[in-house]
């Protein structure tokens, strides 16, 4: 199916996940739930939403110099914005952009397309480090001090896959590199065997395993360099924390923070749905926690969702188009 018409496609189903969601919620009190928003506080809540973008951004730099560029955090910044834009428009949620980030990376950069895709993939592992700490705690009160229902068993389930694909990940490939890409590579001689044909191919990608090999042992030398950074990320979570804080003040909700560290922990794993960055079922995702956490109609808690999408997801899509403009890989 042409490109184009598959991205059209996914924003159109996603946009159909949001009409259903409001619709759900009641049209009227969704609306009225809108209108109560006062715009004097939903400024500083877009201020907040755009911030992680700095913090992300702040990852790339870390790991660019890392592997040997001397480049500064301005032109990361670029670079991430761009990635953050391709990431934002495939139809295949959080994880997308990474392999033509990589490429932009390789235009702009000295880095090889294997040693792009390693620190692209590197910074993607530990700008979600916030979400598996955040995941971690939100289990363990979940199952020992409050109690789950139905919904919450799903998000309970897939946040415990989400922690253990996401820990085992990053440990295989920082500090026991190869051990993946060999693994790959014995299923592929297999198939290769088997068939009769392939073998130039195979070859091609033994090369390449071995840049990215190297490349992740590079990155994965220093833990100290891993575990300042990764500390550092958190920060980007407290800022959402703060950005839906401020949505649900401007709707006239007044709650602790406490819940909303729940609330975006679990909403996080619905980013990873197959739309154009989890659009629709993120928010509808983010309406039913609100709703569960804050107790609140889901008309409110949808309009939050919405809010909080136009707080931190659409800004970023702006910024991130000119972003890959204004790198040279981008034109």
């Amino acid at each position: 199916m042409n490109s184009k018409i598959t991205k059209v496609l996914w924003f159109g189903v996603s946009t159909l996940l949001l009409l259903g969601l409001i619709y759900l919620a009641n049209v009227s009190l969704f609306l009225e739930a809108l209108g109560r928003a006062n715009l004097f506080y939903l400024l500083p809540a877009l201020i907040f939403g755009i911030l992680p973008l700095s913090i992300y951004s702040f990852t790339w730099y870390r790991f660019l110099n890392k592997m040997g560029e001397n480049i500064s955090y301005f032109r990361s910044l670029r670079m991430f914005l761009g990635g953050q834009f391709l990431n934002a428009i495939t139809p295949i949620g959080q994880f997308g952009g990474e392999p033509f980030m990589a490429y932009v990376i390789k235009e702009n950069t000295g880095l090889e397309y294997e040693e792009a895709f390693s620190t692209v993939l590197s910074a993607d592992l530990v700008n979600s480090v916030p979400i598996i700490t955040f995941l971690s705690g939100g289990v363990v009160y979940m199952l020992f001090l409050r109690g789950v229902n139905g919904l919450l068993t799903q998000f309970l389930f897939a946040a415990l896959l989400m922690i253990l694909v996401g820990s085992s990940l990053a440990y295989l490939l920082w500090f026991r590199s190869g051990t993946i890409e060999n693994a790959i590579l014995r299923i592929l001689g297999i198939l290769v065997g088997i068939l009769g044909r392939g073998e130039k191919i195979y070859q091609g990608l033994e090369k390449r395993f071995e840049g990215v090999e190297k490349a992740f042992e590079t990155i994965g030398e220093d833990p100290k360099h891993l575990v300042v950074t990764a500390v550092i990320v958190h920060l980007e979570f407290i800022f959402r924390v703060i950005a839906l804080y401020l949505v649900l003040f401007s709707l006239g909700v007044k709650t602790d923070f406490a819940p909303l560290y729940f609330v975006l922990a679990f909403g996080s794993i619905a980013s990873f749905a197959p739309t154009p960055g989890g659009s629709g079922v993120a928010e509808a995702a983010h309406s039913g926690l609100i709703s569960f956490f804050l107790n609140l109609s889901l008309a409110t808690a949808a309009a939050a969702a919405i809010l909080l999408r136009l707080m931190i997801y659409w800004p970023s899509l702006v910024i991130g188009y000119l972003g890959l403009l204004s790198l040279r890989g981008g034109d």
